[in-house]
């Protein structure tokens, strides 16, 4: 059962939700409109890091599985 702060809250998130997606739609189709150029480098470059982290993180995973089972 939830609390009654958590009722009252649950009703007024979903506008606000509503809100803040269309005004990061907005500032990105005004900034595809703009600048698609430094929009796409930085897509390229976080991408590119999320790879990277991700490499990382399952060789350390795999890594540490090793050294368990050895």
């Amino acid at each position: 059962m939830q609390s009654p702060a958590r009722r009252r809250t649950t009703g007024r998130s979903k506008p606000v939700k509503f809100l803040v997606i269309g005004v990061v739609a907005l500032f990105l189709g005004y900034w595809i409109v703009q600048d698609p150029a430094s929009l796409a480098g930085l897509t390229q470059d976080a991408l590119a890091w999320t790879w990277e982290m991700a490499q990382t993180v399952f060789g350390g995973i795999i890594d540490f599985a090793k050294q368990l089972l050895a």
